[in-house]
């Protein structure tokens, strides 16, 4: 998610072409990974569901995980058989490259303190206004784009860091509290 949302947020500073192939791959492998990761957090949270119930009910909640734990296998192999891929292999060595030498745009020599705020701008006006628009009524579909819109935020603010300073290291801590309290609503949906 990281590396596909920089990807994104620093799309004027990288060579369009060279980043969508990235971004693709990069994608392809976030879907694969998501299904299996999706059904962990939701057995994790049913088996804490569970263990509070009576201990009469200890045989059921037994049998009720197992029957969870099989249903993550088929999730489970798609994941295997991606890490296995040669689409990956590759993907790993783009990645590899792509940090030893990134494919920049011509105007990508500007300095970071005046590039950056330029480049946290437009992800922090898409939360905003998404914010502004959120309340407690707000489908959980609403919720969940904003949740996307502060992490988007909060990856590009971090980003900026070595060079922003420590007001920036707050404002992304409270972005990652928001963006935590959000990830557990919709988790829970």
């Amino acid at each position: 998610r990281r590396l596909r949302s920089t990807l994104r947020e620093f799309r004027p500073l990288i060579d369009q072409a060279w980043s969508r192939r990235l971004s693709d791959d990069l994608t392809w492998l976030g879907k694969c990974l998501g299904a299996a990761r999706d059904a962990d957090v939701l057995v994790q949270r049913l088996r804490e569901s569970a263990a509070q119930l009576d201990d009469d009910y200890g045989a059921q909640r037994t049998r009720f995980i197992a029957a969870l734990h099989e249903g993550l296998d088929p999730k489970y192999r798609t994941v295997r058989r991606a890490l296995r891929s040669p689409r990956y292999a590759h993907l790993l060595d783009r990645l590899i490259s792509a940090a030893a030498q990134p494919r920049l745009a011509a105007n990508a020599d500007r300095p970071a303190r005046v590039v950056l705020p330029q480049l946290i701008r437009k992800p922090w006006r898409k939360m905003n206004k998404a914010a502004k628009q959120a309340d407690s009524r707000s489908p959980d579909e609403e919720l969940h784009e904003l949740r996307i819109r502060v992490r988007r935020c909060r990856y590009t603010v971090e980003s900026g860091l070595p060079v922003l300073g420590s007001a920036a290291g707050r404002f992304a801590s409270k972005l990652s509290a928001l963006q935590q309290v959000l990830g557990e609503q919709h988790d829970a949906v």
